[in-house]
């Protein structure tokens, strides 16, 4: 239910009324429970967290994972120009800024930042 989340998750009531009755079956099949039990007690029992605190968890996982990108990466050049900027790069133009100004992927971003620590998976070739 929750794939690819951080692309459409806006914190819309909608989407998380919808998707919270598909776990509240869900909780109540895999506690064999009636259907008068309460969510917040199938959910403590059965360890799932509500869905839109689950969303709101892949959204800021997908704003970390962001730091493992490399610097060429086309997503991080829809971001603001810090994101590309290194101490021995040149000032790079804007490209193709978004018309709206505040898109999904800069929400995203706004859970990390280009100053946290960036993960290089091969600095060096793994040969």
């Amino acid at each position: 239910m929750t794939y690819a989340s951080a692309v459409w998750w806006t914190k819309k009531e909608a989407h998380a009324k919808a998707l919270s009755q598909i776990q509240n079956r869900a909780l109540r099949i895999i506690c064999a429970a009636f259907k008068t039990t309460p969510i917040q007690a199938l959910e403590i029992e059965a360890a799932i967290p509500p869905i839109h605190l689950h969303l709101d968890y892949l959204e800021r996982k997908a704003g970390i994972r962001l730091n493992r990108l490399s610097i060429a990466n086309p997503v991080i050049h829809r971001l603001p120009t810090a994101w590309t900027q290194t101490e021995n790069s040149a000032p790079r133009q804007e490209t193709n800024p978004s018309p709206k100004g505040n898109t999904q992927l800069i929400r995203v971003a706004a859970h990390t930042a280009h100053t946290h620590e960036q993960v290089f998976s091969f600095l060096l070739p793994p040969w």
